[in-house]
């Protein structure tokens, strides 16, 4: 139970927030590319699931956790672009 909350509401509303705010390029295209971004989403949603499945399928916990950080580090790749200044890493 705690997991649907704290992950499939606290963080999706984290992420959220954080890709409404993060700078924007101009006003043509605002955000940019926003495909990594989604794609992190997805597999957040997809580790949720998983998760959940934990109690009939043991190793659906694991495959839940993996997507949930896989979707932290995709959608830190794909904010990065937006976060940092020009010509630096």
């Amino acid at each position: 139970m705690w997991n649907f909350l704290l992950t499939g509401w606290l963080v999706q509303l984290a992420m959220g927030v954080a890709f409404w705010i993060i700078p924007r390029f101009s006003r043509g295209s605002p955000r940019g590319p926003v495909g990594l971004v989604w794609f992190s989403f997805a597999f957040l949603n997809a580790g949720i699931f998983f998760t959940a499945l934990q109690f009939w399928f043991p190793h659906a916990l694991i495959i839940g956790r993996v997507a949930e950080v896989c979707a932290a580090i995709l959608f830190i790749i794909g904010s990065w672009r937006r976060v940092k200044p020009q010509g630096v890493l």
